[in-house]
C-alpha cells in the first residue's frame, strides 16, 4: 500500500498536481466542456469520408482492400476498418457512405442535422465519443 501511495505522490509531483488534486476521485474532477464554436454538418462529414476513401482506393475500383490501407495514417486506417460493416476486409464506397451517415445520425441527438457542442464530445449513451471521421469525423 505504501508503494502505491508513494508512486501516486511521485506522479502527482511530476505532473505539477498537488497531493489533494491527485487524491480526488475521478468523478469529482471537472468534465471537459463542450466545444460550442465548432459545428459539423452531415455533408461536411460525407465529404471527409469521400476524400479519405479516394485517397485509400489506390486503383480506383471503389473498393478499399486491407493492402491499400498501408500508406495511410494509423487513425485513418482505424476509421476505414470501423466503416467495414461486413468485416470482410473489403470496404466498398457504399458501405463507407452508409456507415458514415448512420454514425452521424446517432451522434445528432437533437435531430437538427448539425453536430455542435456536446454532440461532438459525447455519444448518444453519454460516453466520451470516439472521433467519427478523419480528424476524425
Amino acid at each position: 500500500m505504501r508503494r502505491v501511495v508513494a508512486a501516486a505522490l511521485a506522479a502527482a509531483s511530476l505532473t505539477g498536481c498537488s497531493q489533494v488534486e491527485a487524491a480526488k476521485p475521478a468523478a469529482s474532477r471537472p468534465v471537459k466542456e463542450a466545444r460550442p464554436q465548432e459545428k459539423l454538418t452531415l455533408e461536411e462529414v460525407r465529404e471527409k469520408t469521400r476524400a479519405l476513401f479516394r485517397r485509400a482506393d489506390a486503383n480506383g475500383d471503389n473498393v478499399v482492400l486491407e493492402a491499400e490501407l498501408k500508406p495511410l495514417r494509423r487513425h485513418e486506417k482505424r476509421e476505414l476498418r470501423v466503416l467495414d460493416v461486413e468485416h470482410d476486409h473489403r470496404l466498398t464506397f457504399t458501405e463507407a457512405e452508409f456507415m458514415t451517415e448512420m454514425r452521424y445520425r446517432r451522434r445528432d441527438t437533437n435531430g437538427d442535422g448539425v453536430l455542435t457542442g456536446r454532440e461532438l464530445d459525447w455519444d448518444a449513451d453519454g460516453r466520451p465519443a470516439r472521433r467519427l471521421m478523419v480528424d476524425t469525423f
